[in-house]
């Protein structure tokens, strides 16, 4: 998107003014999810082990006798229960024990059905001996109950800080004098429009076409109106971004080159395996510092008040 000469930042409110202390939210270990990993990490290694009678779940090893092709088999492997072979056959094996022999009738033939092997999914009995067996970087149940407590920090962290980011970034475009003219706020919400319809075509939907009950159940919204309205605003609050993470970026001693762009452009065609020149029709060099500017502005906030939260909790 191409700004006018219009838009511009005049006075920009320093972020680090930013009051983001109630994100500082005390860190509770959450031992139900500690108990779901330790379940987890037990059914991931589970094995199968030979047991005498059939329950569902159980890998059952049958040897079936039928005039039906299908059913006349030296070697069956069911898993019972999953109504994957034949429901009235896994039904009718719940609760036998191996060397059991039983006739059913299915499709009007005979099916003699005998239980050779039962087998059953265990879960790993977790303790030190298993961990050093099996794990490469945790060895005793205390460690493992220390990298969950870790990983429970650490996403609690990210979530404040991701949350806080927000805030401190409404407030900055709040606090400072930036001016957006009515062209390129227009020109946002149009291309917001056009980018809300190439994604709902990929999918088979014509959005202008969508009824409300559809957009309710669908979009969430009351209307495709509000839904567009919405993307709309977002697409405006990134200008703001935009503007505010360039003056940061050069600020912070960082150049936005035209070299730098032919660079994004040939990745961004490798991997999207699009020709250079028609990618360039769409991925402007504008559309790239708009870009860059936005997700510099954002990571930057964001690993500001993480690293402001993690000194607290």
């Amino acid at each position: 998107m191409q700004n006018t000469n219009e838009s511009k930042l005049i006075t920009l409110y320093d972020y680090q003014d930013v009051d983001f202390s109630k994100y500082c939210i005390a860190f509770e270990v959450d031992e139900d999810d500690i108990q779901e990993g330790y379940t987890s990490l037990s059914k991931k290694y589970a094995s199968l082990l030979p047991v005498e009678s059939i329950e569902l779940g159980d890998i059952a090893h049958l040897k079936c006798t039928s005039e039906l092709k299908k059913f006349n088999k030296d070697a069956i492997t069911i898993s019972v229960g999953k109504n994957l072979y034949h429901k009235d056959l896994e039904k009718a094996v719940l609760g036998k024990r191996v060397g059991d022999v039983t006739q059913l009738n299915i499709q009007d033939h005979s099916v003699i059905v005998e239980v050779l092997k039962i087998e059953r999914s265990t879960p790993a009995e977790l303790n030190d001996d298993f961990l050093q067996a099996n794990l490469k970087t945790v060895h005793t149940m205390d460690e493992l109950r220390a990298w969950y407590v870790n990983q429970q920090l650490e996403n609690h962290i990210l979530n404040q800080a991701s949350e806080a980011a927000e805030m401190i970034i409404d407030t900055v475009i709040e606090k400072s004098h930036i001016v957006i003219s009515d062209e390129d706020k227009n020109k946002a919400r149009i291309q917001a429009k056009s980018i809300l319809d190439q994604q709902w075509e990929f999918n088979g939907i014509v959005l202008d076409n969508m009824s409300d009950q559809e957009a309710q159940e669908i979009l969430g919204y009351p209307n495709v109106q509000e839904y567009i309205e919405w993307f709309g605003d977002l697409m405006v609050r990134d200008l703001y971004c935009t503007l505010i993470g360039k003056e940061l970026y050069e600020k912070n001693g960082m150049v936005l080159s035209v070299e730098n762009y032919e660079k994004a452009l040939k990745q961004m065609s490798e991997e999207e395996n699009v020709k250079e020149d028609e990618l360039r029709q769409v991925y402007t060099y504008q559309g790239y510092v708009n870009q860059t500017c936005s997700e510099y502005l954002t990571k930057l906030i964001q690993d500001y008040a993480y690293g402001y939260i993690k000194e607290r909790v």
